[in-house]
This record gives structure tokens, sequence and C-alpha cells, in this order.
């Protein structure tokens, strides 16, 4: 497979001055589906106003522009946004302008005219892009996605509060990320990220076609088991990473481009599957990583990055080519370049066999 999924168990961070979670962690698209609510609730450790943010997998959009020409409409221009999410919401205590200055709300992307939604070359572009992106957001407000009307966050007294998340008939699938952010005397004090799966139902046959068939490198499921059962016991959630290889094709930078896309809509549509079987497992819908590079450089760039990640847990082959480069790295050359331990998994396990480990 083009990249590998690595998995990673965390534990519970300390306490914080802010904890909030879903009430459900998986959103199922029936052939009925006529939208959902979803309610998030959390506390704080004193006063202070609660924002949060609902966004959906980012893709590339691209905005024409039609002119009509001898009665006839056609596209004239168009400009294609990198990175736009496929969802978007806000809901809030007290409204946002009024908590913090705008160069915290362009931080943080809260309100959809701080959202950073830029060309491929922005400055080449700058004299149609506020055209553009002002389509572009009008266009998914038009289709529910952009929600136009922010939400209220509610407190039940002066630490607990709740607020709903509303999700339309036509949201997409994918991994979507509830940012919820504490804010006093203007400064953001506390942050938290919890993810909700949106997901077709019926996967299940899918995901057990993809759990046993050819393209497991590694026997991935037994560490997909092994990391699940730990989490629950431990209460920690897991981490997966997916480590995309760079495209290089040097000829023609536009299908470079586009084999980049399509490796990418493959990784997120084999994190979301993944991410399925472990919520089945540990009952928690994991914290995904999609990145891009050397598959060892990013391991250990995400140790070092996430503190709160306190075991590595890896799949090794059982044949006779050996563990895998990723293994034979992390526990030979790259072994003090990381901090925490790791446990190594062999592919050849049964369910039996992992359970009694764990």
């Amino acid at each position: 497979m083009t990249g590998l999924v690595l998995l990673l168990a965390a534990t519970p961070a300390p306490a914080q001055p802010l904890v909030a979670d879903l009430a459900d962690h998986l959103v199922a698209i029936t052939a009925g589906f006529t939208g959902t609510e979803v309610v998030m609730f959390g506390a704080t450790d004193g006063p202070g106003e609660v924002v949060v943010v609902v966004s959906g997998p980012s893709r590339p959009v691209v905005v024409r522009r039609k002119s009509r020409f001898f009665g006839i409409w056609i596209n004239q221009q168009e400009m294609q946004f990198d990175e736009a999410p496929s969802f978007y919401a806000l809901a809030f205590s007290k409204p946002i302008d009024d908590i913090l200055q705008p160069a915290l709300l362009d931080r943080y992307q809260l309100g959809l005219d701080h959202l950073k939604l830029l060309p491929p070359n922005p400055e080449a572009q700058r004299d149609n892009l506020p055209e553009f992106r002002a389509a572009l957001v009008r266009n998914k407000q038009h289709e529910g996605l952009y929600v136009t009307e922010p939400g209220h966050v509610t407190f039940l007294g002066e630490r607990l509060f709740r607020t709903k998340l509303t999700f339309p008939a036509n949201v997409a699938t994918g991994t979507y990320q509830a940012q919820v952010y504490l804010v006093r005397d203007g400064q953001v004090v506390s942050a938290q990220t919890t993810p909700l799966l949106i997901s077709k139902i019926g996967v299940g046959a899918d995901i057990y076609d993809f759990a046993h068939g050819p393209s497991m490198a590694y026997g991935l499921i037994s560490v997909l088991r092994y990391a699940g059962r730990r989490a629950k016991a431990t209460g920690g959630r897991v981490v997966l990473l997916y480590v995309q290889e760079p495209v290089e094709f040097q000829h023609w930078s536009g299908v470079s481009e586009i084999m980049r896309d399509e490796k990418r809509q493959e990784a997120e549509a084999t994190l979301q599957r993944l991410s399925e079987i472990v919520n089945r497992i540990s009952g928690q819908i994991p914290v995904v990583q999609l990145r891009e590079g050397n598959r060892s450089e990013e391991v250990v760039k995400l140790l070092n990055e996430d503190t709160n990640i306190s075991i590595l847990v890896l799949a090794a082959a059982s044949g006779p080519e050996g563990p895998g480069p990723l293994v034979t790295y992390l526990t030979g050359k790259g072994a003090g370049k990381i901090k925490v331990p790791i446990t190594i998994v062999p592919g050849d396990l049964t369910d039996e066999q992992v359970d009694a480990v764990t």
C-alpha cells in the first residue's frame, strides 16, 4: 500500500481548564437519512466563554464564473481553492467579535470571514480572490454546508455547557473535527479537539473485506485490535497515522497534482474505514493524522510533537523478509530518536491471541 498506517495509543491528558465531548461519535447515514443533530457537552474550571467550531474533511474546490456569450451561458473564469472544508458550523456562548480580536479570529479560523480559503498562488490571483472566495462561501451556504446562523452554547450553571450541532442530509462522509475553545479576557486559554465520524451504514461488509484482503500489509488488523483493546482498558485513545509518500512526477505539474489528490483521497478513505474498526473495538473514534513525507521521519516528528502519546504500537511482518523497514529502523538506527516505548505485534496473531495479552 502507498501509505503505511501506524497506531499510537495515547493516555488521557492531565486535567485541563476545558473538558468536552460528543454524545455520539458516529453518525450513520442510511438510505432515508434526512440530517441529524449531535449534542456536545462539557465543563470549564471557572468563568469564561465557549466557542465551538465543527469542520468537515477539506477538499480542493473549483469555483467558476459564467458569462453570457451570444445567448449562451459559458464558463469564462475559474479559480481552484486547495483546501476548503466540506462543512463548517460555529456556535458560541457570546458573539466572537465581542470576545476576541480579529487577529485571534484569523489564527483559529473562527467565523466564515476568517477561514483560510486560498488558491495555490494567492498573490498572482489577489485581484479576483475576494470575488471567487465570496462565491465559494455563498455556494456552500446555499447547499446548507456552511451554516449561516451560528448556534448557541448554553451554560447550565457556571461551569457546565452544551450545544447542538446540526448536520444536513447532504453532509459528506468522513472524519469531522469538533474544536472547542475556552476564552477569558480576550485570550484562548484552553482548546480541545474531538473527532466525529460520519459514515454510510453498511460499511461493515466492506471493512471485513478490507481487513481480510490482500492489501493488508504487516498484519494491520492484529495491531488495530491490540491498540484498540489497550486504549479501552487504560482509558486512552488511539491515534492513527497515515504517511503518504510524496508524488514525484517532474514532467507535468498538473499531472502531479492530480496524482497527489488521488492518493490523498485514497488515504482518507482508508483512514475512515480503519477509524470505524477502531471505534468498534475501543468505543472511541480515534484521532487521525494524514501526512506526506518519509514514513520513519514523520513517525518521529509526531512522537516529538504530541507529548500525550505514551506508547507506539507497530505491526511486524511474519514472513522471511523480516519485520518491515519501519520496525527495523525504529528498533535500530532510529531507536534513540523517540522517547516512548514500542510494542511490536506479530502480524500472524489470531484475535484470541491478541485478546489474551490485552
